[in-house]
């Protein structure tokens, strides 16, 4: 998601690529091979205050001994299970077993879940950026390596296809069908068997959108659901201009909601702003005990909702309701990522010799940063001397050249006009 075609190679977004692919791959193999589905280990919110003894325990199930825990991951704890046969053995036959307090603070916090592949998959990969990345990279389709455009197609597959995540909106934007566009005109393309995984990709995602816009005119279709695709279509077209993520593509095949009953806008008209029905509390309360001890809480409990409401919306209706969800930690203001200190040091030496170097560099960065957020990270990192704005003290350009020139220079002509005056004054 954070790269950056302006400042980093295309060699970097395609070993991004491919690595994505590999993960997704493995990933898709766990979860096959599980039979009750692939187990993970998620954190869960500690509780402050829990009490220790019988009476902090009531209700908890026991902590899991090592070797059960073993049973239960199978490979995933292969150092716990090789020590039951030798060392281990010997010190649980030499010592007795201790009261298993660290695995009830371990049980505290983390909790065994099933791996939801697609809800991951969905909430990682279908960005805006990522799609923008696979369109940088298909730019250069007939020159890339046949194992990176096989990424390319798989990745984009399992994105659009309605048997997988069925989010084939987020490819309907202008830039991105302009690359298809390019695919599908290229005649050298038909010849080549190695293009063929892109020309079937680049043909139904365009008569999937083709289906959306100019919707077929069925005589025995009423109309209400004429007018409602037509309506949808419309709307379609102008969003070809924008960039979509998840929800935006939900909306889409939703066909912008335009179906809606007449008489349940009534009732949400009638219904109190931001109040829930009963049937949505109940399903509130259930999203809250299945997701409240996860770390986006929030967010699942939103996508259970099915993102009729927005977190801040959900997070009021459950503070009504006593039900209380854990923040999450909020990042340091003006903090750099690692990468993101090596862009700004490339950009930098890219622009240190012009005579607006905070500016170059947040248009670099997107205009993400403002340039006083540029200026403290290069002081920060030590690549411009300055000083803080104080009362009265004007603080030094960033070129380092203009303003003490300026100051230079009318400090010298200064000099010299004392020198006439004393001259002057002697005559």
């Amino acid at each position: 998601k954070e790269f950056n075609g302006r400042v980093q190679p295309r060699s970097h977004a395609a070993t991004l690529t491919e690595a994505l692919y590999m993960v997704v791959k493995t990933y898709e193999r766990l979860d096959a091979q599980e039979r009750g589905g692939f187990m993970v280990l998620t954190k869960t919110a500690r509780r402050g205050g829990a009490a220790k003894g019988p009476a902090g325990d009531m209700g908890r199930e026991p902590a899991p001994s090592t070797a059960e825990q073993g049973e239960a991951d199978g490979e995933a704890m292969p150092q716990a299970t090789a020590r039951s046969d030798g060392e281990g053995a010997e010190q649980s036959q030499g010592q007795p077993q201790e009261s298993g307090a660290p695995h009830t603070e371990d049980a505290r916090r983390l909790a065994d879940r099933t791996f939801d592949l697609r809800r991951r998959l969905a909430g990682e990969m279908v960005h805006p950026a990522i799609v923008a990345t696979i369109g940088f990279l298909l730019d250069s389709y007939d020159t890339n390596t046949q194992e990176l455009n096989q990424c390319l197609c798989s990745i984009i597959t399992r994105i659009a296809s309605k048997d997988r995540l069925d989010l084939a909106p987020v490819f309907w934007d202008l830039q991105f069908l302009m690359r298809l566009d390019a695919i599908l005109t290229d005649r050298a393309a038909y010849k080549d068997p190695s293009k063929r995984g892109l020309l079937r990709m680049a043909t139904w995602i365009v008569r999937g959108l083709i289906e959306r816009l100019l919707p077929d005119a069925d005589p025995e279709l009423d109309d209400a659901t004429r007018e409602r695709q037509e309506k949808a279509a419309c709307t379609l077209f102008v969003e070809l201009l924008f960039p979509k993520g998840r929800r935006d593509a939900r909306i889409v095949l939703n066909e912008y909601n335009f179906g809606a009953m007449e008489t349940d806008v009534a009732k949400a008209m009638k219904q109190h702003r931001g109040l829930l029905t009963e049937e949505q509390v109940e399903d509130l309360r259930q999203a809250w005990e299945k997701h409240h001890e996860e770390e986006d809480a929030m967010d699942r409990i939103a996508e259970d909702m099915g993102e009729r409401f927005s977190a801040r919306q959900l997070r009021a209706q459950l503070k009504k309701l006593g039900l209380s969800v854990r923040r999450k930690k909020a990042k340091r203001r003006g903090l750099l990522s690692p990468e993101q200190e090596v862009v700004l040091r490339s950009l930098f030496e890219q622009f240190k010799d012009t005579s607006n170097v905070a500016g170059n560099i947040a248009a670099g960065f997107d205009n993400t940063f403002s340039r006083g957020q540029i200026q403290r990270q290069l002081r920060k990192l030590g690549l411009v001397e300055g000083r803080t704005r104080r009362k009265g003290v004007r603080e030094p350009s960033l070129a380092g050249t203009g303003d003490e020139d300026h100051n230079s220079d009318g400090e010298a002509s200064n000099g010299k006009a004392s020198e006439s005056d004393s001259g002057d004054g002697s005559s």
